[in-house]
């Protein structure tokens, strides 16, 4: 019987990882970038810019309520409100120029390495037009992104909220019928005053 020795196997999976490890460490010259040019919009909180896909940070999109059995309703088999807001978002970009001022970060597949772009939007071909991710949160159809320590737009949201526009007019029209909308109110409930 002739013993193998699990050295070498070991030595090129250990130097694999180390090579992945500093690989995936951005230069911090080249993770900013700006990038402007027609949008389209993929979804509330993501845009298609000059060909690369952009996600708007900070904002996520509005939940899609959809009716319970228990509440089943014969004309409202789900409430529109992520379309809704995707047109909203298409509408007021129009035919204007959006620039993106953003992060880059490298993501490591199977076989490619492939860029994510993450970061603020603007209307017009400038940095300092109208801030679109923080439009998105002002007129209720996108809502602040609490998982990370950093917030943004918090202000926006309460203004939102409290002025029932957007995504949270749907939600004080339908709360009846709706699974998702309760939890919600609660979730807000159960949350710290202090996080927001």
């Amino acid at each position: 019987m002739i013993r193998r020795s699990l050295w070498p196997p070991f030595m090129v999976l250990a130097s694999s990882w180390i090579l992945v490890c500093f690989a995936s460490v951005p230069a911090l010259a080249n993770n900013r970038r700006i990038v402007s040019g027609k949008a389209q919009v993929l979804t509330v909180n993501t845009l298609k810019v000059d060909n690369k896909i952009v996600d708007l940070k900070w904002i996520m999109g509005p939940p899609e309520y959809k009716p319970t059995k228990r509440y089943a309703h014969p004309g409202i088999s789900s409430i529109p409100i992520h379309a809704t807001a995707v047109d909203a978002l298409r509408k007021r970009i129009g035919s204007e120029e959006v620039t993106c001022a953003v992060e880059v970060r490298k993501l490591f597949g199977t076989f490619r390495i492939r860029e994510a772009l993450s970061g603020t939007c603007y209307l017009g071909d400038s940095t300092s037009g109208l801030d679109l991710n923080g439009w998105l949160v002002r007129h209720g159809w996108a809502r602040v992104n609490r998982l990370g320590s950093v917030r943004h737009y918090v202000q926006e949201e309460r203004e939102a909220k409290a002025e029932e526009v957007g995504a949270w007019a749907f939600r004080k029209k339908y709360h009846w019928c709706c699974r998702g909308v309760d939890s919600e109110s609660k979730r807000e409930l159960k949350s710290p005053s202090g996080l927001d």
